[in-house]
């Protein structure tokens, strides 16, 4: 008799096992899957790169920027061409407008004494300078139209750039001229490290603040209302648009002497003895003159002459910055006072233009 003995294995059945060609389709995918990853995780190590310098490269722009917009809209001292009129391209400090700026590369970044500014190693920054349209500051001019636009970069060592930019007009704020001579600070500026020098940031910001300074007992010193309040004696006076400060300066033409001036009342706005500081801007047509700031007080009972004079400041053609102190005395009682700019007594007889001019009590 043929005995069956049990058994645990199953009947057979088919079965499928991968094939070289599935196995090879599913490297390729997974592949494909871990490349992905790789590039996404790469993105974001350099999104996250680059957002921690982006606020260093503003803060490195905004340095610069701060810097430039401390200067004058043009050239003070000299004809307003666009560029450096002769102040030396390595040395910041002696910049003295913003068009001075025009087309700089600062690198490796340095302040405004000339050193390497610390934990920016690799940087660099650059500026553009451009006229543009006073209705379209996005369209660049090639002419004067009163308003500049500037551009600072900062660029890291990988080449990420960041850009800031602003805008400067021909008589704003920053132009506004003190009429005597005062020191102060125009700008501030601050930096915070933690460690090592890698992280220092650096800021500045222009003080817009002016220091007030002593009354000026003058009016319309700036010739803004045109000739309002002034007299010439021997001589023709006008506004002109050859401006110092603000939009408009006054012209002496025609001077028959070198006493030939403009001159404004003072008479109830001075004291006796009192010590008074007078000064304004003034430049000539062509050439030189010596130009003087006088007081004249008449007073009954006093027959002495009561002229008191400055000494002369040489001028030119660019505008020239003229003080001095008078002190004023008299006898009897005052009848008649004021204030007077010629070129008397050695000078002679150009034309002149005076702006932004100023008369105060000394401390």
């Amino acid at each position: 008799m043929q005995r069956t003995r049990p058994t645990d294995r199953q009947p057979a059945t088919d079965r499928r096992g991968f094939t070289l060609i599935e196995a090879t389709i599913s490297i390729a995918l997974v592949g494909l899957v871990m490349v992905g990853a790789m590039e996404l995780a790469g993105a974001s190590v350099r999104v996250r790169h680059i957002g921690k310098e982006r606020p260093r490269g503003i803060h490195l722009a905004r340095d610069l920027m701060e810097e430039i917009i401390q200067t004058a809209y043009a050239d003070p001292d000299a004809p307003p061409n666009f560029g450096r009129e002769g102040e030396p391209p390595g040395d910041r400090s002696k910049w003295n407008d913003v068009d001075d700026y025009a087309g700089v590369t600062d690198s490796p970044p340095t302040d405004l004494a000339g050193d390497p500014i610390d934990g920016y190693a690799g940087w660099s920054r650059s500026v553009v300078v451009n006229w543009v349209a006073t209705d379209k500051t996005h369209e660049t001019r090639g002419t004067e139209t009163g308003l500049k636009k500037i551009t600072v970069t900062a660029t890291d060592p990988a080449g990420h750039t960041v850009s800031i930019s602003t805008l400067r007009a021909e008589r704003g704020v920053l132009d506004t001229q003190l009429p005597y001579g005062r020191t102060f600070a125009g700008r501030l500026e601050t930096s915070i490290q933690i460690g090592d020098t890698s992280t220092r940031m650096r800021s500045a910001t222009t003080l817009l603040n002016r220091p007030d300074g002593e009354h000026n007992l003058l009016v319309n010193s700036g010739f803004e209302s045109g000739t309002a309040s002034w007299f010439p004696t021997s001589c023709v006076l006008s506004e002109s648009g050859s401006a110092h400060g603000g939009l408009a300066s006054g012209r002496l033409q025609s001077r028959m002497t070198s006493a030939s001036d403009v001159g404004q009342s003072i008479l109830g706005k001075i004291e006796r003895n009192q010590t008074y500081r007078v000064s304004g801007w003034a430049k000539t047509t062509s050439g030189s003159e010596g130009v003087t700031i006088a007081m004249h007080v008449d007073a009954t009972g006093d027959a002495s002459s009561n002229v008191f004079v400055t000494d002369a400041t040489t001028i030119g053609s660019s505008w020239t910055f003229v003080s001095g102190t008078l002190t004023p005395s008299w006898s009897g009682t005052i009848t008649g006072a004021s204030l007077r700019i010629s070129t008397w007594p050695g000078g002679g007889t150009k034309d002149l233009f005076l702006d932004d001019l100023h008369l105060s009590e000394e401390p």
